[in-house]
């Protein structure tokens, strides 16, 4: 369920900022604080996936890469393209 536009503002996570061309608009933009949250959530994130494939041997952390690729090719054949890979540029875990 996607949270209200307000959810970051009281802690200073994000400013709502009111779009001057459609007053029904607002944008929302990341505040200092709320870039360094997100920043330390993703480095949690990334070590929390690192720690979870380490045991695996580079063979299946290999074929694992190219399940994966081979997945994202027919959903996009399926649904159309995405709009950008994280698959392809994360190769540094087999």
């Amino acid at each position: 369920m996607p949270r209200s536009p307000d959810y970051g503002v009281e802690p200073g996570y994000v400013i709502r900022i009111e779009d001057e061309d459609d007053r029904r608009a607002i944008r929302i933009q990341a505040t200092v604080a709320g870039q360094e949250l997100y920043t330390t959530i993703r480095s949690d994130l990334i070590a929390e996936e690192r720690a979870m494939i380490e045991s695996l041997s580079p063979e299946v952390r290999q074929a694992s890469l190219v399940l994966l690729r081979r997945l994202t090719r027919a959903a996009e054949a399926r649904y159309g393209e995405r709009t950008h890979s994280l698959l392809e540029t994360t190769t540094d875990i087999a």
